[in-house]
């Protein structure tokens, strides 16, 4: 992932340090995938993330969205998911939580 290694504040930080690292931009870009129709990389978003909730969450609005007979089951999912995502990012710290 990190070749060389990435700062922050001031410490180094390589590939070992970020295992089991669950870090804000899993939710951001499952935002940005979601608002932009981008189902194809939320699949890999769900496949990589390490929030097992938040793989349920996006799951479960892929299968609605696929195979839902109605409108309105796509849509509920769709909000589980953006209310499930509000609602970690307000959990998380700002920088990287440890699994």
């Amino acid at each position: 992932m990190f070749k060389q290694g990435i700062s922050s504040f001031g410490k180094d930080i390589n590939n070992e340090d970020l295992k089991g690292v669950i870090t804000v931009n899993d939710y951001t870009r499952t935002i940005y995938h979601v608002m932009s129709g981008e189902f194809d990389n939320l699949l890999l978003m769900m496949t990589r993330t390490k929030d097992d909730m938040l793989a349920k969450k996006i799951e479960t609005f892929l299968h609605a969205y696929y195979y839902a007979p109605s409108n309105e089951e796509v849509i509920k999912n769709h909000d589980h998911l953006l209310y499930y995502i509000d609602h970690a990012l307000d959990q998380v710290d700002q920088t990287k939580i440890k699994i």
